[in-house]
């Protein structure tokens, strides 16, 4: 069966907890349970617990993205429905070596379902947290410090791994 693409559900928070998690993949240092502050904005070490390891399966990846609180959806544009980790998806994480750059491409059916929601639905969805730094412009007072650079840093890693490698 295929499913609609996964998306990060657009409620506060959620985006930042979900670059959270990404980044702790990537690192072994533990993001998601690190607090965000001026003087400590990101962990310093690996996580010797390993509390959020790289998942196995499908069903793992979603069991620790709803153990970081981020809560993840089939983004079909009508029914949204929440995923479950029961739905019999495969998974692969791929570690891309520095010296190699990946390029994944949306299977053409997405692209089109894509185009034909942007066309019949209202204005193109942009994740809340842009309205918290953008007006209509970006807001430095939201930019500035470390603790709201690393908030960012984690929103937006997470929404380009969730947008482009998902």
């Amino acid at each position: 069966m295929a499913y609609p693409r996964i998306n990060v559900r657009n409620i506060p928070g959620n985006h930042e907890n979900w670059g959270k998690l990404v980044k702790t993949w990537s690192t072994g240092k533990n993001y998601v349970r690190h607090v965000i502050t001026d003087k400590d904005p990101f962990p310093a070490d690996v996580d010797p617990k390993n509390e959020f390891p790289k998942p196995k399966d499908f069903r793992e990846f979603v069991a620790q993205a709803q153990a970081a609180g981020v809560q993840l959806f089939f983004d079909d544009g009508e029914q949204n429905a929440d995923v479950t980790g029961n739905e019999g998806l495969k998974l692969e994480m791929i570690d891309v070596p520095l010296d190699t750059h990946y390029v994944k491409l949306p299977h053409r059916d997405r692209i089109a379902e894509s185009e034909a929601r942007q066309l019949a639905g209202p204005p193109y969805p942009l994740p809340l947290f842009y309205e918290r730094i953008h007006g209509t412009k970006p807001l430095p007072g939201e930019t500035s410090s470390p603790s709201q650079k690393a908030r960012l840093h984690a929103e937006r890693v997470g929404e380009y791994t969730i947008n482009t490698c998902g």
